[in-house]
């Protein structure tokens, strides 16, 4: 089967851009340096294989507790 580089360019893009906003949305529930952790997610995402394992890392990662919001006061 042959691919064309235009065609693995397309994949490619759609890849990056669908990984990295999977990344953004995982990292405001997920972490507490929310920034840092969207930047490593894209540059990780270059390589999709990395970018594939770290959406899995920050997926299993227990969500933060919204720190604005007191449990006892419900």
């Amino acid at each position: 089967m042959d691919i064309s580089l235009e065609t693995f360019g397309i994949f490619f893009l759609i890849w990056l851009i669908g990984a990295i906003a999977a990344v953004s949305f995982l990292a405001k529930r997920k972490s507490k340096n929310v920034y840092g952790t969207i930047a490593l997610g894209s540059v990780l995402s270059l390589i999709p294989l990395f970018g594939l394992v770290f959406l899995v890392v920050l997926y299993l990662k227990p969500d933060l507790v919204d720190q604005r919001e007191d449990p006892g006061q419900k």
